[in-house]
């Protein structure tokens, strides 16, 4: 993989990520409990990891500079961007539980 991809890759997680931090009040009201939210969103961690065999399997059969391993990159950084609520969530739970 060129470092021009390397780079292109990690815009765009970066640029999900910060995507995704507008919707976090919506996101927060539907579920309306601070627990459920982040209940909900933890298993986005451990979907994120059982991702990544499957990118493994991926670049090794079609090589990592084609437009199917973007898009399952693509797909792997949403789902882990969306798991970024739970951090949130968590420093707001330990804030609860200080005051």
């Amino acid at each position: 993989m060129s470092e021009a991809t390397i780079g292109t890759q990690m815009a765009i997680r970066s640029f999900l990520q910060l995507g995704i931090i507008p919707f976090y009040s919506s996101v927060a009201q539907f579920y309306g409990s601070t627990i459920q939210l982040h209940q909900h969103f933890t298993w986005l961690w451990a979907l994120s990891v059982l991702y990544l065999p499957l990118l493994n399997a991926l670049a090794r059969i079609n090589g990592s500079d084609n437009w199917i391993m973007m898009a399952a990159f693509f797909v792997f950084s949403f789902i882990w961007s969306l798991s970024g609520f739970t951090w949130r969530e968590l420093i707001y739970l330990l804030l609860l539980s200080l005051f």
